[in-house]
């Protein structure tokens, strides 16, 4: 999970993190969990949470443990992106299948206390963690009850015992993002306009063949169509988190069948805002090609989000900005009916 795709996580959201800790509990009751402890100061320093899965049984309605887990135990939309986001990769990733097997240990969560990282102690746990699951078959090494875990978690109920004895282990590593993805905002929307004024009017290739990139004023104009799209609410940003500045944006612009001879927004715009020939002819240019397509018509919708301007900064470029950018516009979209991400 190199990338931030929501801008409250777990570390900001005490419910989710208390429900990802029941996640941790029901892992540890597998019994392949483990920790490294300072000999000094008996402080657990390391851990390493490892679930085991089954392979669901062919043509049953059984769910996942991650998608019971879900389903009952989140409450904070936080913690419910979080296992979302995991079982998105599970079904991908589908190790059962690819592997031929019917049942998988995953190194789930591994962590280590700031001060005492870069001491080998994650490979260790790995390690150790890949010898254990080769010997499951004789039973695991410390098991557990929900005893055990302490009072706060004596409110869990007993999951399925796993009867099998796993044939891989399979992890998806994390990694501290070098970008985060969040809502455009007015926080943000100095930047968004700065990267498109000095980045994607200069280089996009349209941009270029209606000379807006040698006119300032037609730049302008067109930042004000960027204003009008962020208004709707489903405009993202990519922030470098070093430096704190924008690198990446979509403007994302919400559009409707007009009615009777109603116009559309974007000719609209043309004729009332833009003064500028460069200006026109980009706009001009698409509403062609919007009428051209027609999507309205040919997928039978009122209603679409079209992916209006995508630019990254010169030197973030090749770094998949863009395409994480578009991924997550369309789910934002997807889920516009519970409002916009930040109106």
């Amino acid at each position: 999970m190199a990338w931030n795709t929501t801008k409250d996580g777990v570390d900001k959201d005490p419910l989710a993190a208390e429900e990802m800790l029941e996640l941790c509990g029901d892992a540890a009751l597998d019994g392949l969990s483990l920790v490294a402890v300072a000999t000094d100061t008996g402080e657990v320093v390391a851990t390493v949470f490892c679930k085991l899965q089954e392979k669901p049984t062919p043509d049953s309605t059984e769910k996942s443990f991650l998608e019971i887990f879900a389903e009952e135990r989140c409450k904070s939309p936080v913690s419910r992106f979080m296992m979302e986001f995991m079982m998105e990769l599970d079904e991908k990733c589908n190790y059962f299948e690819r592997c031929g097997v019917d049942c998988c240990c995953e190194i789930m969560f591994i962590g280590t206390i700031p001060h005492h990282r870069r001491k080998g102690l994650a490979t260790l746990l790995v390690k150790t963690a890949v010898e254990l699951i080769k010997n499951f078959k004789n039973g695991p090494i410390a098991p557990l009850t929900i005893k055990d875990l302490g009072p706060d978690y004596a409110f869990m109920k007993p999951t399925k015992p796993v009867t099998k004895a796993p044939q891989i282990c399979t992890a998806l590593w994390s990694a501290v993002g070098k970008y985060r993805v969040e809502s455009l905002s007015a926080a943000t929307m100095p930047g968004a306009l700065k990267l498109m004024m000095e980045h994607f009017f200069q280089d996009e290739p349209v941009c270029n063949g209606t000379e807006v990139n040698k006119n300032p004023l037609a730049g302008e104009e067109l930042l004000e169509l960027c204003a009008d799209a962020a208004l709707d609410g489903l405009s993202l940003v990519a922030i470098d988190d070093s430096s704190g500045e924008v690198v990446s944006v979509v403007f994302n612009k919400l559009q409707e069948v007009p009615l009777g001879s109603e116009k559309t927004f974007f000719e609209i715009f043309s004729e009332e805002r833009c003064k500028q020939p460069s200006s026109r002819a980009l706009v001009d240019l698409m509403v062609r090609l919007d009428t051209q397509c027609d999507y309205a018509k040919r997928y039978g919708v009122d209603c679409w989000n079209e992916l209006m301007f995508l630019g990254t900064h010169r030197q973030h470029r090749g770094k998949g900005l863009a395409k994480l950018l578009c991924k997550t516009s369309l789910e934002a979209a997807k889920k516009f009916k519970d409002g916009p991400f930040a109106p």
